[in-house]
């Protein structure tokens, strides 16, 4: 009946099973950056205590530093560094495919359009998808595709004393790649790769925010109530979806002062933006709570998507 594995609908078990095993890998990559972060902070402050003895003892005259364990301790403060960098992006991007994936059985139920395997598995950030996989996924708007082949070709006619358009990177923003075809035209192929999928399904929100496209607060609210969700359930999920909005406003808008004031600001300005980016930091976490809520919600879904219909006589 299914022409490809990826277009299998998921049962019920196995999106459960699934949701488990997404969220602890989330939470052991979360755990990764916490350590991550807690080595790079022993790591400085161990290059400190070596930079204070070495400048109280005069063993430093301008650059020149004849000890090789400092600079071997210097170095593993720049790895350390990169180290907590790299787990960051690990966390975000596992908790991102966990709100994904908890956001689309959610709207599975809501909708009746069953989740897929290779839906489910689009947000995996370690697994590359083939031509007949990517086939089960959203398409790309036609009208997208015009532009990015467009600006491909002219990218292709630009001369050296010319400016290309970027076809390149808008193709990539759709989740597309441009080669060239035998006869070296330009030609968009659509990008299995985990990067690709999530540029493709979540667009800006995973550029600027490290985060997947989530429905709108009000828009979900409404939903879960038609479907006759009880008032609590409900408002747990407008609590959890309206802490991520915050957030995301909250960091737009630290970007937006930071840009206005350039540097300039008054210890005021300066409060205000500090704490519009410790709203933004919560993010991470508030995704978290906002899948267990979804997950969480799927059974009630189920019961009432299952319970037969008022019979009237």
């Amino acid at each position: 009946m299914y022409s490809s594995p990826a277009r299998q609908p998921l049962t019920d078990e196995s999106i459960d099973r699934l949701l488990e095993g997404v969220a602890e890998i989330a939470e052991h990559a979360v755990t990764d950056h916490a350590t991550a972060e807690k080595h790079y902070r022993d790591s400085y402050s161990l290059a400190e205590r070596v930079r204070q003895q070495d400048s109280s003892s005069g063993r430093v005259v301008g650059g020149t530093r004849l000890e090789p364990l400092v600079s071997l301790i210097v170095q593993r403060v720049l790895l350390a560094e990169s180290m907590v960098d790299e787990h960051e992006e690990a966390a975000q991007k596992f908790i991102a495919w966990w709100v994904d994936l908890a956001v689309c059985a959610v709207m599975a139920l809501l909708t009746g359009v069953p989740l897929t395997r290779g839906r489910a598995a689009a947000g995996d950030p370690s697994s590359c998808m083939c031509p007949a996989e990517l086939a089960c996924l959203p398409p790309i708007p036609e009208d997208d595709r015009r532009l990015a082949e467009l600006a491909g070709s002219m990218d292709q006619c630009w001369t050296p004393e010319g400016i290309p358009v970027g076809g390149k990177a808008f193709a990539a923003e759709l989740g597309l790649i441009l080669q060239r075809d035998p006869e070296g035209h330009p030609m968009l192929v659509e990008d299995g790769t985990p990067e690709g999928r999530r540029q493709r399904l979540w667009g800006e929100m995973w550029r600027k925010h490290r985060m997947p496209l989530l429905p709108e607060t009000d828009d979900l609210v409404q939903a879960l109530t038609a479907a006759g969700v009880a008032p609590p359930m409900v408002d747990n999920v407008r609590f959890a979806s309206g802490a991520v909005e915050i957030a995301v406003a909250a960091k737009e808008r630290a970007w937006e002062l930071s840009d206005e004031w350039d540097g300039a600001q008054s210890p005021e300005e300066s409060d205000l933006v500090d704490s519009l980016w410790k709203q933004a930091d919560e993010l991470p976490h508030l995704l978290a709570a906002y899948a267990r809520v979804l997950t969480a919600l799927l059974p009630t879904l189920r019961a009432l998507g299952n319970a037969p219909e008022e019979r009237h006589d």
